[in-house]
């Protein structure tokens, strides 16, 4: 079945194309989290981990779980946080995100009351990771560096923070984490400049689309990531005679790249990668009797495929 049959589809195809798109990253999405249903996810609005709630009497045996003692680095850090020592710190392995090695922790006072609880991580990967997801999930997170035995120490507060912004003058998107390491979104963007090629002077593109990142790492933290996207928008093509020539189509991207993520939650991401573009000839606005149809569709066929994209990843981001 020929689409261009079906006027519906005929008329709106470079609008249906992305937001089909949007719905089969959305679908892949949904499957890889019920997938994963059985990890065990930090929620701000549960005061409880694994079993144990907040301010709750603890009930079972003490003895059976692991513990710090008042000298230990893990013991010393979280009295600042609870502003006392006059507890016990309990702990056991958790289930986190399966996280290679990461423990819950439990401060007990000498009623045996949980006054406490959080978790405690002692190696690179699982304590960016762990800063990931209180980024992600419950919005501040306080964190110290250590060379010895704690490599990092995290508390947390407030609301989720699902969302981030980049921009870098020519494009603008937002996307919404999924977990800690995707997320999905929606791009715009306007581009401009100077061609001198073909008898082409200039070219002004406007575009629009979705957006698929992976963070091999953490969504949250420093990491390599892939992004993919597809999109819609029409280019006009300005020739030496001042002739206007509008395409329009579709296009899809692929990224490569490096994103760096500081504490103030504003991030940095560059990456390159192919692309590849279908357009056709909208209309034309001829400014003299010369005839350059055939060097601006010449140059658009020269470009339907690149293996490095005119258009580099470059974006500054702030996640809220």
């Amino acid at each position: 079945m020929n689409i261009d049959e079906i006027p519906f589809l005929r008329d709106n195809k470079w609008t249906i194309t992305p937001i089909l798109y949007f719905l089969l990253l959305v679908s892949v999405s949904a499957l890889f989290l019920s997938i994963n249903s059985s990890d065990e996810y930090i929620d701000s609005r549960q005061n409880e981990i694994d079993g144990i709630a907040l301010n709750a009497q603890f009930r079972g045996d003490t003895n059976a779980l692991g513990g710090y003692s008042p000298q230990s680095h893990e013991y010393a850090i979280i009295s600042k946080i609870l502003s006392s020592n006059n507890f016990r710190l309990k702990s056991k392995k958790s289930s986190l995100q399966n996280l290679s090695v990461v423990s819950s922790v439990y401060a007990l006072d000498h009623g045996n009351k949980v006054i406490g609880i959080g978790y405690v991580a002692s190696n690179d990967g699982d304590c960016r990771k762990l800063r990931a997801i209180s980024i992600s999930q419950l919005g501040e997170h306080y964190m110290t560096r250590n060379d010895d035995s704690l490599s990092e120490k995290i508390s947390w507060k407030s609301e989720e923070n699902k969302f981030t912004f980049r921009s870098f003058l020519l494009l603008n998107s937002l996307d919404y984490s999924l977990d800690q390491n995707s997320a999905v979104g929606f791009f715009v963007g306007q581009v401009s400049g100077k061609v001198n090629e073909n008898n082409i002077e200039k070219l002004e593109q406007t575009f629009y689309g979705s957006v698929y990142v992976y963070a091999f790492e953490c969504y949250f933290c420093d990491t390599f990531l892939v992004v993919s996207g597809i999109g819609t928008g029409s280019t006009d093509y300005e020739t030496k005679d001042g002739s206007i020539y509008s395409y329009s189509g579709w296009g899809i991207q692929i990224y490569g790249g490096y994103q760096w993520y500081f504490e103030n939650n504003v991030s940095f991401t560059i990456g390159l990668g192919p692309s590849y573009s279908s357009s056709s000839k909208q209309s034309e606005n001829l400014k003299s009797s010369v005839d350059y149809e055939k060097d601006v569709e010449d140059y658009v066929k020269n470009r339907t495929f690149q293996p490095i994209s005119s258009l580099p990843l470059l974006l500054v981001g702030y996640t809220f």
